[in-house]
């Protein structure tokens, strides 16, 4: 179940106030959970673990398989691996 918080946060001067959406997704399963933002960066943590660097990454799909307890992810629609949750 993903869990979507919106936090209205304004910015610049009082006169030209601009809302700003803040978001965050969170997947609880099976005792566990884990945001969007922490699977991404397990992503990248790996990707950087194999000798390459974040800046070349262009795409990423995540696929979250929650009876498996796995993410699974492809970046630049070439490069496949997985994370265990």
């Amino acid at each position: 179940m993903a869990k979507i918080t919106v936090n209205k946060k304004t910015k610049g001067s009082k006169s030209n106030q601009q809302k700003m959406a803040t978001i965050q997704v969170s997947y609880q399963f099976g005792g566990c959970e884990i945001t969007e933002r922490e699977l991404i960066a397990k992503v990248k943590e790996e990707w950087v673990e194999s000798g390459k660097k974040v800046k070349d990454i262009i795409t990423l799909n995540l696929y979250l398989n929650i009876g498996e307890k796995i993410a699974y992810y492809v970046i630049n629609d070439t490069e496949k691996g997985k994370i265990v949750l």
